[in-house]
């Protein structure tokens, strides 16, 4: 049987702080793809993203859909944890609703899959508690 622990730290700042905010991941466009595919975030739920469920409408190249599959893997390396569950699949139009756990720096890849081969690619957002 597998046993699954998750840890959660809080994250906490003061009201002088003046560092990351939250920005719109809407009409974005996920970074370091090798180039074989590219993936557009076209809109989030909420944006911009917060703690809680969010759910974002996702495009790969010019809307292909045939054989192409994502996985999103939400992540705060920082804490060393993601999301419950762990990766999230495309449906061919959104992904999620994943659950950002916690405010913080969160790393979002998308491992994409295609007639043309593998990429991935990341996005970064910072999440206000």
């Amino acid at each position: 049987m597998l046993g699954v622990t998750l840890a959660v730290f809080a994250c906490t700042r003061t009201a002088e702080d003046t560092g990351p905010v939250a920005v719109p991941v809407g009409g974005t466009t996920a970074e370091a793809c090798s180039g074989l595919y590219t993936v557009h975030i076209d809109a989030a739920d909420p944006d911009p993203p917060a703690v809680g469920d969010n759910v974002w409408t996702v495009r790969v190249n010019d809307g292909e859909t045939d054989d192409i599959s994502i996985i999103a893997t939400p992540t705060m390396p920082e804490h060393g944890h993601g999301t419950v569950p762990e990766i999230f699949t495309w449906d061919g139009s959104t992904i999620g609703p994943f659950d950002l756990v916690m405010p913080g720096d969160w790393l979002v890849v998308f491992d994409v899959t295609g007639p043309d081969g593998t990429d991935s690619c990341y996005t970064t957002l910072w999440v206000e508690g």
